[in-house]
């Protein structure tokens, strides 16, 4: 017994298969799809609570400081301005996020001191993102990156701005952090430009994911030097800047060199086209805590950024936590100093692993990642590595004996069958994980874990 209006809207239900959805709703879901290579159903692996669950690997997230970083985030201090709106704790003098993130970003020295007036802060990196891109690029404008690619920048290029993603393929010969790959960006954004797709910025992941290693300041210049001669936009991710650390493979490693602290960066033909973004709680091990930085001198642009962080800024709660963290110098830097330590042993012993076992790899100076190449395994059970039904194959052997990793294929690697393998998890899972993975690949026992 509806009302003829009510009745007539259930009609309309019916008739689109979305529903009331707008226009370009509707089309962002025609176009929603599922990965080639689905992630396990089921909690993950828990020594406590889910000991059968699977071993992700597959997520670049670093457990090494875990139980640390808690213990310190549980003292922050929660005062009243940390459960009234943002607008009343950035009034305050309480210590909060809009002054220690531009202290933490000012440890990479740059040129001109970060503060709060030229930066603006958000719920992390991907919000910002976004963010920057909705106010770049108009619907239909690219977005370039070369490859191989973090691949879920495509979600904040995408959405909300409906910009393209652009990729520029970079032969498996050259160097893909080298200032080598700059004329293949600027055939891209020629060929791009012919094709209809207007390349409005560039996207720099400096350390760089998912290949594991810093770029050279020679890189990095070549980059502006692609901004000021194609006059578009430079994003830099700095996310990962205090994740470098030596290995036993590479004891002097390139180390991590901020845009934010060379000269180039303040011509003033590109001040106002870079834009650069980072935080802590990639390097801390808190990244579900939320909270990034970006900064610019393009006070427009930062405005509109800032304006579009107030619907979901960062939570005042995760202030008063990671305020706490922040605030003590001495204990942060220790707490950095420890990681680094405690990343290059686990590095040292994966490639301890992968020597034992024949398997290639790419070992890691930066970041939570190594690559690690499968092909060796794909072709001992008698598949192309070239092929992804190779892929598929071994991600099942994977997740069939508890262990979750992506391929690079995700991330349009020039070579097949290679995966990121996320290798920041504490030494007794990181080794149990390795065990699984011997027993997938029915490979012998490595006895180098002691």
């Amino acid at each position: 017994m509806l009302s003829k209006r009510a009745s007539k809207r259930l009609e309309g239900f019916k008739s689109s298969p979305f529903g009331m959805l707008s226009k370009r709703a509707s089309k962002r879901l025609e176009g929603f799809k599922s990965s080639p290579f689905p992630a396990p159903k089921g909690a993950y692996y828990d020594p406590k609570l889910h000991p059968d669950g699977t071993i992700n690997l597959s997520t670049a997230e670093n457990s090494l400081l875990s139980e640390d970083v808690i213990t310190v985030l549980q003292n922050g201090k929660i005062n009243v301005q940390h459960v009234k709106y943002r607008a009343t704790l950035i009034r305050s003098s309480v210590p909060q996020l809009e002054d220690l993130l531009p202290d933490y970003i000012n440890l990479r020295n740059p040129l001109v001191k970060v503060t709060r007036q030229n930066s603006v802060t958000g719920p992390g990196v991907g919000a910002l993102l976004a963010s920057l891109i909705w106010n770049l690029c108009d619907p239909g404008q690219g977005v370039l990156l070369s490859t191989p690619f973090y691949h879920d920048y495509t979600r904040d290029i995408e959405y909300p701005a409906l910009a393209k993603m652009v990729l520029s393929h970079i032969p498996s010969e050259v160097d893909s952090i080298s200032p080598d790959v700059i004329p293949y960006m600027e055939e891209t954004i020629r060929s791009s430009s012919k094709e209809g797709t207007e390349v409005k910025c560039v996207i720099l992941c400096n350390p760089h994911n998912p290949i594991p290693k810093c770029y050279s300041v020679e890189a990095i210049k070549g980059y502006i030097s692609l901004v000021k001669k194609r006059n578009i936009h430079l994003i830099v991710d700095e996310i990962f800047a205090y994740t470098v650390f030596p290995s036993t493979d590479t004891p002097s490693p390139q180390d991590f060199v901020s845009i934010l602290s060379l000269p180039e960066y303040r011509s003033p033909d590109v001040i106002d086209k870079i834009h650069v973004l980072g935080g802590p709680t990639k390097d801390l091990g808190c990244s579900g805590a939320k909270a990034a930085l970006l900064i610019s001198e393009n006070t427009q642009l930062r405005e509109l950024v800032r304006r579009s962080m107030m619907a979901s800024p960062i939570s005042g709660l995760t202030d008063a936590a990671l305020s706490e963290l922040l605030s003590d110098k001495r204990r942060l830097l220790g707490l950095l100093e420890r990681n680094r330590s405690e990343i290059g042993k686990n590095m040292d012993l994966c490639a301890k692993w992968c020597k034992f076992h024949n398997l290639p790899y790419i070992g890691a100076n930066a970041g939570v990642y190594f690559i690690l190449d499968l092909s060796p395994i794909a072709l001992k059970f008698k598949y192309d590595p070239k092929e992804i039904q190779a892929i598929t194959i071994l991600m099942n052997k994977m997740i069939d004996n508890g262990v979750h990793i992506n391929p690079l294929a995700l991330d349009a690697d020039p070579l097949p069958c290679r995966f990121r393998f996320i290798f920041t998890q504490k030494r007794e899972i990181l080794q149990l994980a390795l065990r699984r993975l011997e027993k997938a690949f029915e490979l012998d026992h490595f006895d180098g874990f002691n």
